[in-house]
């Protein structure tokens, strides 16, 4: 039988919630200590619920519960700091984040350092009052993903050749496989998986550096790690990625609205 849990002003912010019954709501939260945890809010819609309106994505709070299991109930849920405010591409970057770690952790299982690295990229890409992913943001983005990956126990091995050991030459092409790391293309090289994904010596290393300058870096590295995290997590479509394409759809009809009001004027 579980033990009883009871947990005390732990940092915490939600990943994900659901309607349950009439006024109560399940809720995702990815805490500080001890990671992925899974609570009941009861009377979370009701108008005098001291916690109305708090449990929201990108929100820092202190939570307390207690329970057995591997879903508590809530006891208490307070607004450590502001919010982070995100918008636009920036909203939906912070929504592909949450159902990353969604997809990644198991629950229980403490992911302290992780959380830190959620908290920083948070900062950074909300740092910016702008609807538009810049490209700063998107190599905050990169490197959250090769932490994550880190964290779970699939470190990207960029700085090795996988079946020499040669040291990665910006001057050569490679084959980076999810499981074994980049072999150099040549001649004789067989066809590329659709595990893999070729790169440039000269990406991995950037990637390494945690560098990422320019605009085919950033190409490739989303690539790889697209690729990667598809390999250790499941290549269910992330449903945040459909969201991004339906912004950007919207978008492109926009300023074809607004070339052709323009040209009419």
């Amino acid at each position: 039988m579980a033990n009883n849990n009871t947990a005390s002003t732990i940092p915490a912010f939600v990943l994900h919630s659901r309607p349950y019954r009439d006024t109560s709501a399940i809720v995702e939260l990815f805490t500080k200590t001890h990671g992925r945890v899974t609570v009941v809010a009861r009377g979370a819609k009701a108008a005098k619920c001291r916690y109305r309106g708090i449990l929201q994505p990108f929100q820092p709070l202190l939570v307390s519960w207690t329970g057995r299991g591997e879903m508590f109930t809530l006891c208490a849920a307070e607004e450590e700091s502001l919010p982070f405010y995100l918008t636009g591409q920036r909203l939906i970057v912070g929504l592909y984040i949450n159902e990353l770690l969604m997809r990644a952790m198991g629950r229980g299982d403490s992911h302290g350092a992780l959380y830190n690295c959620y908290q920083h990229l948070l900062e950074n890409i909300s740092a910016e009052k702008t609807n538009i992913v810049s490209t700063k943001h998107e190599q905050a983005i990169r490197f959250f993903e090769m932490d994550l990956l880190a964290e779970l126990g699939y470190g990207l091995m960029l700085g090795h050749e996988s079946d020499t050991g040669v040291v990665v030459s910006a001057d050569y092409q490679y084959y980076y496989h999810p499981s074994r790391g980049p072999l150099r293309v040549g001649d004789d090289s067989i066809a590329i998986s659709t595990s893999e994904v070729e790169i440039s010596g000269s990406t991995l290393l950037a990637l390494h550096r945690r560098e990422l300058n320019y605009p085919d870096e950033l190409r490739y590295a989303k690539r790889l790690l697209r690729k990667t995290l598809a390999y250790h997590l499941g290549d269910k479509p992330l449903r945040s990625r459909r969201l991004f394409q339906h912004y950007r759809n919207n978008a492109k009809q926009d300023e074809t609205t607004q070339h052709e009001v323009s040209n009419d004027n």
